[in-house]
């Protein structure tokens, strides 16, 4: 990639997009500092400003890291409605410094975090109509192909870990339910806390792991009526598939008779 390092450059993150996407997918947060290092290598920094809804307790923690590297942090919360404005605020900040920009003609490149296809139209009129540099950062395997190809370069986020033995601890749990548990069905919840009980592993990752399994077709999840009357939504494996794929052996060393799943 050319080296764009004095380029004047401005930054708008979608944090909640960037957090959520490796916060499910990885069970990791972001490394904001990684990131704005890696952001000085590629431009003379001039703003950066982060979006997102922040009320939920997973990001409001996430905010006094935010504090740490700027006090431009726009807060989106909906309250009262599930809509989620995040995309529409971001844009119109992109706008804002597009006009604002006009006569001075100061910034070279501009960066945005998403992965969201909504911005193709507002990257594409930058590089095409205003003669700028866009970059596009965006958590591997979330990228809009779209995006990526109206953009000048793009970067895709990289999970630090590697979530295959947490998806070997899970698929073990919902066997030994599924085997040696009469009358009960493995959920979603019940399996992530037995499994990180048993295994004494980290919970947010086993629900990574699960959750990866599920948005990859391994596992279904289907509303199913119990004897009582109640409806679950249980876990259903694809067994043959997941062997497979070699996603887990059934004669794996961590498999054990002495699971339990939490009622």
């Amino acid at each position: 990639m050319k080296d764009n390092s004095s380029l004047t450059t401005v930054v708008f993150v979608d944090y909640e997009s960037w957090f959520w996407a490796l916060y499910n997918q990885y069970g990791e947060t972001p490394d904001v500092r990684e990131f704005i290092q890696d952001i000085k290598k590629r431009g003379k920094l001039k703003q950066i400003y982060f979006f997102g809804d922040f009320t939920k307790e997973e990001m409001a923690r996430e905010k006094n890291k935010l504090r740490t590297v700027t006090n431009q942090i726009i807060d989106c919360a909906t309250e009262g409605t599930p809509k989620n404005y995040t995309d529409f605020i971001m844009l119109d900040y992109i706008y804002r410094s597009i006009l604002q920009d006009q006569e001075a003609n100061e910034i070279d490149q501009y960066i945005l975090v998403t992965g969201d296809g909504h911005f193709h139209s507002v990257v594409a009129y930058l590089t095409t109509f205003k003669d700028k540099i866009v970059g596009i950062y965006g958590v591997e395997g979330s990228l809009s192909g779209q995006l990526k190809n109206c953009a000048t370069w793009s970067v895709e986020i990289k999970p630090k870990g590697d979530l295959t033995n947490y998806q070997i601890c899970v698929l073990n749990n919902i066997h030994f339910v599924s085997t040696q548990l009469q009358g009960i069905l493995p959920t979603f919840s019940k399996t992530v806390e037995a499994t990180a009980k048993h295994y004494k592993i980290d919970k947010i990752k086993c629900a990574a792991a699960l959750s990866r399994l599920i948005s990859d077709g391994y596992i279904d999840q289907k509303i199913t009526n119990l004897p009582d009357g109640r409806g679950i939504q249980a876990l259903f494996p694809k067994w043959d598939l997941i062997i497979m794929d070699g996603i887990w052996d059934p004669n794996n060393p961590l498999l054990t008779d002495s699971m339990e799943q939490p009622q």
